[in-house]
């Protein structure tokens, strides 16, 4: 039996979020010259950037857990892709800004929300497997 096209279009919308997580999260990386002199920032702030990812990883997978739980997949998913486009939002303001130290201030509350939001999609593979998929298909998921 092959997996309905429904099923298809759950793993590519999750596919497609837990992508622009990843590259909200990383993407100062690749222009990182240039992020240092548009923030007026030191090397550790712009590290930051990133390392707000990993520093609110653990405490953000506690609350992803109990939104899962609470408010199933679906909310948890929702609530993560939701992260990610006020993270996206936020940031794109705060570069629009002309005061380099507020700009940056700004983007880094953007990158704060992307890593809350995190959790609720790298967290998610197994339970969409479980209940999107029967048994014969979660090795494809």
């Amino acid at each position: 039996m092959m997996a309905s096209p429904s099923r298809f279009l759950v793993l590519a919308v999750f596919c497609a979020s837990t992508a622009l997580n990843a590259f909200a999260w990383i993407c100062f990386s690749s222009v990182y010259t240039l992020v240092l002199r548009r923030y007026a920032a030191t090397a550790w702030q712009i590290n930051a950037l990133s390392l707000t990812y990993m520093l609110a990883y653990l405490p953000a997978s506690v609350a992803s857990a109990w939104v899962s739980s609470r408010y199933g997949l679906r909310g948890s998913l929702v609530l993560g892709a939701s992260f990610n486009v006020a993270c996206t939002w936020i940031r794109y303001g705060g570069d629009r800004l002309a005061d380099p130290a507020t700009a940056y201030g700004v983007v880094l509350f953007g990158q704060l929300l992307g890593a809350i939001g995190q959790p609720l999609l790298l967290n998610a593979p197994a339970r969409i497997a479980s209940d999107w998929f029967p048994a014969t298909e979660r090795d494809l998921a």
